[in-house]
């Protein structure tokens, strides 16, 4: 937890800049000494004994740990890295302040070796255009899935089927009740709550990973256009399918075992395709309005 302070005195309340420009006007004579001291809100005490060499031009507060341009560095490492979709967290971050100030022979000034709360909480106040967000995790597979060129790729192949299925040629809603689209997504059940270090504003912050080794459940779900949904196909991660896992789950809801626990060609085919999606559905239509997923 942040330490919290109660100010005990309005001093020093001025930043280095402020105090060098005010040196600055006070040197080509512009203004009087109490003119420059009520325009920059720095004390006419403070602006003699600079004048007379009696203090240095350090302005207030305790000077930065490292230099500007390394926290700069660090800043801009954090985005690059989290656009990539390797996010840094406080902790790695920490670890690489804590070397830098070994290998540069900088006195370490935290308790434990690492930047703490205080730090952290100045850092990010000096470098506004970072935030700690909460990441999405994607397998790498997917990562690179997201990307313009695929995004084409699949626009097109899509006009190919609609046109192949006579699609564009059928009223808006008869072709919403023929377009199915299917799909699988894992929910992990062993996350974390870490945040990592991102662009203030992303839309979104992804963190690349196996994604085939966490412990997840994975649900094929299957909707319309027209807004139709069918009940969805779960897949656990095992062998033998235990009758207690399919226990409180939608009406219709079919279940199934595979030794990732992703889904696999003999799921989705015999079990989850052909026997709890397409012949349902089928059942349920005329021709030629087979359904199109």
């Amino acid at each position: 937890m942040v330490p919290t302070y109660q100010k005990k005195t309005t001093r020093f309340q001025y930043s280095r800049e402020a105090l060098e420009a005010a040196l600055t006007v006070l040197g080509k004579g512009e203004m009087s000494l109490e003119r420059v001291s009520s325009r920059f809100r720095i004390p006419t005490s403070t602006l003699h004994d600079h004048l007379k060499g009696l203090r240095s031009k350090k302005g207030a507060g305790r000077p930065p740990i490292l230099m500007k341009e390394v926290e700069r560095e660090i800043a801009l490492t954090c985005i690059t890295l989290q656009e990539l979709g390797f996010p840094l967290t406080r902790d790695y971050v920490g670890r690489v302040v804590s070397q830098y100030l070994s290998d540069k022979l900088i006195p370490n000034p935290f308790s434990d070796g690492v930047p703490g709360e205080c730090w952290w909480k100045g850092f990010l106040k000096r470098w506004p255009l970072l935030s700690e967000r909460k990441p999405e995790h994607l397998s790498s597979k997917r990562a690179h899935s997201v990307s313009p060129e695929v995004i084409r790729e699949w626009v097109a192949r899509m006009e190919t089927l609609f046109e192949k299925a006579c699609l564009t040629t059928q009223s808006g809603e008869e072709r919403s009740q023929r377009i199915w689209n299917c799909d699988e997504t894992a929910f992990a059940t062993e996350t974390t709550a870490r945040k990592v270090l991102a662009k203030r504003g992303a839309k979104g912050v992804y963190e690349v990973g196996g994604g085939s080794t966490r412990e997840h459940i994975t649900v094929h779900h299957c909707g319309s256009a027209a807004g139709q949904y069918l009940s969805p196909f779960i897949l656990y991660r095992g062998k033998n399918l235990l009758s207690k896992y399919t226990i409180g789950g939608p009406p219709g809801t079919a279940y199934g075992v595979s030794e990732s626990g992703w889904m696999e060609k003999e799921n989705f085919l015999l079990v989850g395709f052909q026997n709890h999606f397409f012949l349902p559905l089928k059942s349920n239509l005329q021709p030629p309005c087979y359904p199109h997923i």
